[in-house]
């Protein structure tokens, strides 16, 4: 039996999957704790990480598929805006956040 997850939104997989998507990615859960934790977003050509040891990281994958150069320090205010708002709206996230703040 599945149960309501109030933290992931999600798309039918019955109608087509527009390239807007947003692809979440977590390395543990409320179940399971790793001892590196982190989670990352994948939209159009960006993804958006964070990794407990490094931090966030934001790559270009259309020019950078092997996300070797970080653009972290160049995303815009409203980029970067629009990823906080995703890590803040989800407890998951959150959580990861919570437990490795300096």
């Amino acid at each position: 039996m599945a149960r309501n997850n109030p933290f992931f939104k999600g798309q039918s997989l019955f109608d087509s999957i527009t390239n807007q998507r947003l692809i979440s990615c977590l390395s543990t859960n409320d179940t399971r704790h790793y001892s590196a934790e982190g989670f990352g977003f994948y939209q159009r050509d960006e993804s958006f990480l964070y990794h407990d040891h490094s931090g966030f990281h934001y790559y270009r994958l259309k020019d950078d598929p092997n996300q070797l150069r970080d653009l972290i320090d160049s995303l815009s205010p409203d980029k970067r805006a629009y990823y906080d708002s995703i890590v803040h709206s989800n407890g998951y996230f959150e959580a990861i956040l919570e437990r490795h703040e300096e």
